[in-house]
Formats: structure tokens, C-alpha cells, sequence
């Protein structure tokens, strides 16, 4: 088209106001210019979980200004995660994709690298390009900080054992503990089922324990305000 031309159609179209249709655009260039952000939610993680719907937010934002369309899959209602991300992606409905680890399992990851399909999890695994938070750097943060404020005497009420984003927190905790030469009894360690029945529990062994903490640390929302709930009872 020669530039005379161009500059008419140019014109008429901000005179009529035209916008272009973005599913043609993205036919034309072969680019879908959206990102799907995988991951799997439960009815109460608003109130128990609300970190992921920051992400939500982050990744919105970001996209947005980069002028790409956002997407997102709760695989927690699907009966077959593998094989809707498979069709997502052989479909080339996306971009990329965003994956959080709570949505991720050994065959969808299989199905990440077999259709080498670009996408960062959020989290940690040694097969695929992640970001995480350095949760032994958050603990041993909240150790100084307390420690800073003069207090000595610490306890920790996490979730279970597999929980590896809690055991990255508790591993920072100790190690900024150890730096200050204080070490923390097994005694002083609970784990909590996720219910406010077990916070009670944890606190009240706690604080009848010998050697009564003057700080609980709580590795998550909900813990935390178990504790609060516990305390409040005394």
C-alpha cells in the first residue's frame, strides 16, 4: 500500500472510531497475545489462601501494560488438567503460560517439556524455569526482627512436615536463631492440620511447656489467626 493510501485508511479509521479485531491480529501474526495462568483454588482459599489472588492482581497488571490478554485456569474443576492444558496448547490459544506449583503434577509438567511450551512456575521444581520467594530468607527475617525487639524466648506452629514452603520458614527461623546463639527445643515446635482445633492445641501445649515462649512465630494466615483465637480464650 503506498503511503498516500495508507495515511486515508489511517485517518478514516480514527475518524470511525476503529478498533482491530484482536483475534485477527493475533491469526495474522501467528501470536495469540495471551498468557494463561494455571493454577488451583478451593472455595475458602480467599479466607485461607489470599496470596494467590495478589497474583492474580501482579500478573494482570503487568500483562496489561505489555498489552496482552490474561487468562486463568482453576484446574481444581477439572476432571482431566493434563489433557485441557494439552488441547490449550496444541490449539496455540496462548502464548506462554504462568503455572503455579500447586496446580502442577508430574504429567502435566510432562506435557510442559514434550510440547516445549513456554512457561515459569511459580514455585520450585529442577525440570522447568520457576521464581519463587526465598522462604528460608523470610524466616530468618522474622527471627532478627523479633530478636532485634528484644525478645528471646520463640515457638513455631506451622503446617505438616510435607509442607515445604512452612519447612523453608522454620529452617530461616532457626538458622537466624543459631546466629545469635539460641536454639530452639523440639518442645517448641507444633504442627497444625489446618484446623483451629489443632491452633488451640499447639498453643495451649505452648504455653504450658517449661521455658514459656514470649513470641509464637506462625508460618501462614490461617495459623495466625488461629493463635489469635487461642489467645484470646485465655
Amino acid at each position: 500500500v503506498g503511503a498516500e493510501t495508507r495515511e486515508r485508511i489511517v485517518n478514516a479509521a480514527k475518524i470511525l472510531g476503529y478498533q482491530p479485531n484482536a483475534r485477527a491480529v493475533s491469526f495474522s501474526r501467528q501470536e495469540a497475545h495471551a498468557i494463561l495462568f494455571v493454577y488451583r483454588s478451593y472455595p475458602d482459599d480467599p479466607f485461607t489462601n489470599p496470596y494467590v489472588y495478589s497474583l492474580f492482581e501482579a500478573i494482570l497488571e503487568s500483562l496489561t501494560e505489555n498489552h496482552y490478554r490474561f487468562a486463568a485456569l482453576n484446574v481444581n474443576n477439572l476432571a482431566n488438567p493434563s489433557e485441557a492444558v494439552k488441547s490449550l496448547m496444541a490449539g496455540k490459544v496462548y502464548d506462554g503460560a504462568i503455572v503455579h506449583a500447586n496446580a502442577l503434577d508430574r504429567e502435566f509438567l510432562a506435557q510442559l517439556r514434550l510440547n516445549k511450551f513456554p512457561a515459569i512456575l511459580i514455585g520450585r521444581d529442577k525440570y522447568v524455569n520457576w521464581l519463587d520467594t526465598n522462604h528460608v530468607l523470610a524466616g530468618r527475617a522474622a527471627a532478627n526482627y523479633l530478636l532485634n525487639r528484644g525478645y528471646s524466648r520463640f515457638a513455631f506452629i506451622g503446617p505438616t512436615k510435607d509442607d515445604d514452603i512452612s519447612s523453608g520458614r522454620l529452617e530461616g527461623l532457626l538458622l537466624g536463631l543459631s546466629e545469635h546463639g539460641i536454639k530452639l527445643p523440639e518442645s517448641m515446635i507444633e504442627r497444625s492440620d489446618g484446623s483451629f482445633a489443632s491452633v488451640d492445641a499447639a498453643v495451649g501445649r505452648l504455653l504450658s511447656a517449661e521455658g514459656r515462649p514470649e513470641v509464637i512465630v506462625a508460618s501462614n494466615n490461617l495459623i495466625v489467626y488461629g493463635v489469635s483465637r487461642a489467645l484470646e480464650k485465655l
